[in-house]
């Protein structure tokens, strides 16, 4: 019985967000927990070129790479004190306490880093040799606790600092940058890092202005700019599917000659 309440708890760690978690284990029934305001950081990030992944690879190679993608982020991030909220597709949700700007940075970084020693030590033929993503950062007011109907809720983090981290995320391709922050994000750094202003812009479904900066690291900027990128990444997607109808094939006469 202890056994079976052990695994219970590990499966239950593993699907539930700590503040439901911890409810639990503090007596606490996580449905009497009270939305409330609070500041964080955002951390959002996904893969690039993903929808050319689904298309070209086979189930078990996307679930490889989404599984070492979202390895890697909630490893890093929970070192430097982050919660990863939630999976969204290829997609990965994160916050940070408002305080914590630099760790959230510094989380970022690391990210790209184990990213990159994955892909030098990956297979020649291996859709982890082009596995890149975009990360964006926001800081703000956020709505933490539960939310839904009266027979599904989530406990989730939803506010405009949440849309600003999606949308600055999607600048990374635009700005041929692996990584870029709001302006409230920078105010809350120290003076270690060296900012780079990308500029200012629009973000869909928002009026005000969103200034977004980056770090000036090799880590943060590709090599080349997204159009090479996204050519390269379905340049190896291309040699992989061509190894797997070429192993096909060879299974397939194989089989011939032995049914013969």
């Amino acid at each position: 019985m202890l056994q079976s309440l052990g695994e219970s708890k590990i499966a239950l760690a593993n699907y539930t967000h700590s503040g439901v978690l911890q409810a639990i284990e503090n007596g606490i029934n996580p449905l009497t927990l009270t939305p409330r305001y609070t500041e964080k950081i955002i951390f959002f990030a996904d893969i690039m070129g993903f929808a050319s992944m689904t298309e070209k690879l086979q189930v078990t190679e996307v679930v490889e790479l989404l599984n070492q993608f979202f390895t890697i982020c909630t490893s890093e991030i929970a070192a430097k004190g982050g919660e990863v909220t939630k999976f969204i597709g290829d997609c990965v949700m994160a916050y940070f306490d408002g305080d914590k700007a630099n760790e959230a940075l510094q989380a970022s970084l690391d990210i790209l880093s184990e990213l990159e020693v994955l892909r030098d030590r990956s297979p020649v033929n291996s859709p982890l040799r082009v596995l890149y993503v975009g990360i964006g950062l926001s800081k703000g007011t956020v709505l933490e606790g539960n939310i839904g109907s009266q027979t599904k809720k989530e406990y989730a983090i939803i506010g405009d600092a949440v849309n600003v981290a999606a949308r600055i995320e999607s600048l990374t391709r635009k700005l041929n940058r692996f990584l870029v922050f709001s302006a409230a994000v920078r105010e809350g750094l120290n003076d270690r890092w060296e900012l780079l202003k990308m500029g200012d812009f629009y973000a869909k479904g928002r009026e005000a202005i969103v200034e977004v900066y980056s770090i000036d690291d090799p880590l943060a900027s590709q090599k080349s700019d997204f159009h090479n990128l996204k050519q390269e990444i379905n340049e190896q997607l291309e040699l992989i599917g061509k190894q797997t109808l070429a192993s096909y094939k060879q299974r397939k006469t194989l089989f011939k000659l032995y049914d013969r």
